[in-house]
């Protein structure tokens, strides 16, 4: 994935926010927590005109279990063999729970929404959950994953 480089960040203020077509945005300040933690498993390309936030890059990835969240995947196209829309992200079920246990983030290997519009999900690990909370980021929220 490329951030358009005219994209121009509207809503200030946010540590974590997605842009319309998916792409996680990150302030400085989640970027350095992020940074200490993940560095070397994490991209953060700076937004051009706006030093103070970037767009997050997740390296690596958790297998998804699409067939056990009962998730939909509809209109698969015949030439790039992705999904006009995929439905149903949470609850989350992860098909590799022992990769959550020596901690980490992770990024699905499914997007989920419609068209252009897709994303993957952000996955992390219970005590990584809990120390994120700790710090009292604005803008994310989490949900139960569930092995």
């Amino acid at each position: 994935m490329i951030l358009n480089e005219q994209f121009e960040l509207n809503e200030k203020g946010l540590d974590v926010s997605y842009t319309y077509d998916g792409y996680p945005i990150v302030s400085l300040r989640f970027k350095k927590w992020l940074d200490m933690r993940f560095g070397q498993d994490l991209k953060f390309s700076q937004i051009k005109n706006d030093s103070n936030y970037f767009w997050l890059e997740i390296k690596p990835v958790i297998k998804f279990d699409s067939e056990r969240r009962n998730t939909k995947m509809i209109e698969q196209c015949n030439h790039c063999r992705n999904y006009k829309e995929v439905v149903g992200a949470t609850p989350g079920f992860v098909l590799e729970p022992e990769k959550l246990l020596n901690g980490g983030i992770f990024r699905s290997d499914i997007k989920f929404g419609s068209v252009r519009n897709q994303f993957c999900l952000m996955i992390l690990d219970l005590n990584t959950a809990s120390d994120i909370s700790l710090e009292k980021f604005i803008g994310l929220s989490f949900a139960k994953i569930i092995e």
